[in-house]
């Protein structure tokens, strides 16, 4: 595998970008991961190590607000001062022109994990002629009435704190219940992996695990709505291979109910290859659980089936 990293100008936040590259010259595919909330592009080199190793290219970047596209720390947990969500959409947009045009003809899917998936699922809805695969890792379908209780309260605090406002109010809405079904506690992110030292890396990491502002929530909430409009739904090609995976133990999935009612939604807007995966005991990154060489197996397993499909 050869790594590589280069920043990807943009009008007002340039991206840090990191590419894996196999030996071998023409890629089988790309894959382009979305990474999730409050972590970075870099934790996902083990499975780029995996991809390449098969002959795929690897694309990642740190989003707004996220990773080395930060200057520093304390730009961390924010995304724009307006339209924040839609912007980091239309990031990736840029980052998948550069691609297209360096690999043109080959086939682009896309792999998001968390957030990350949430963000794919906005730019499948959006950008659909652009993808021709769409993995979705630690996704999650929420109840109305969560996500209007967490924009009113985003919307409070972010306008009478300030878009930079940390808000630990809705940190701990979002994530403080994740541990309930984990017995015995060790940290506060056991809800992530039982993998301990996979737990205790993402801790020391000072560019994982920050408290996110309340702008940025505000924005989550506004993707998770787009997301689950029927008609945005609509707008992704019914023939576009869908792989879901989730430990049935994820709390962010509401311990599978959330990847299911997705997978189920999918297929009732007449989606033809909607394929869930829903692994026994795994927690919330099943990339990173103990079984993760068997995911990854499983994921690459489906890669075969649906890259020699793909025109």
């Amino acid at each position: 595998m050869r790594t590589s990293h280069f920043i990807l100008p943009n009008k007002v936040k340039d991206q840090y970008v990191y590419r894996w590259l196999p030996d071998e010259q023409r890629p089988r595919a790309v894959i382009h991961i979305f990474h999730g909330m409050a972590e970075h592009a870099g934790r996902y080199e083990y499975l780029a190590k995996a991809l390449t190793d098969r002959g795929y290219v690897v694309y990642a970047s740190d989003l707004a607000g996220h990773g080395k596209t930060c200057k520093n720390i304390e730009d961390t947990g924010f995304f724009y001062n307006s339209d924040g969500w839609f912007k980091v959409v239309d990031d990736l947009k840029k980052l998948t022109g550069n691609i297209k045009w360096e690999y043109s003809g080959v086939p682009h899917i896309l792999l998001g994990h968390s957030m990350g998936s949430f963000i794919a699922r906005t730019y499948a809805s959006i950008y659909p002629k652009d993808i021709h695969g769409l993995i979705l890792s630690g996704t999650t379908w929420n109840p109305g009435m969560l996500l209007k209780a967490g924009r009113a309260i985003a919307g409070i605090q972010s306008f009478f704190a300030g878009n930079n406002f940390r808000s630990n109010l809705l940190d701990k809405m979002s994530f403080g219940s994740f541990n309930a079904r984990i017995s015995p506690v060790r940290t506060k992110f056991d809800w992530l992996t039982h993998d301990e030292a996979i737990v205790d890396a993402y801790i020391a990491d000072d560019r994982c695990g920050f408290v996110c502002t309340a702008k940025m929530f505000a924005n989550l909430f506004t993707g998770l709505k787009f997301i689950q409009k029927t008609k945005n739904i609509l707008e992704i090609p019914v023939d576009l291979p869908v792989y879901i995976f989730s430990g049935s133990m994820d709390p962010v999935g509401h311990y599978s109910k959330g990847p299911a009612k997705v997978a189920q939604i999918f297929e009732e807007c007449e989606m033809k290859d909607v394929t869930l995966k829903l692994y026994e005991g795994g927690r919330h990154e099943m990339l990173n659980e103990i079984n993760r060489d068997e995911v990854i197996g499983d994921l690459l397993n489906w890669l075969e089936q649906h890259v020699s499909n793909t025109k």
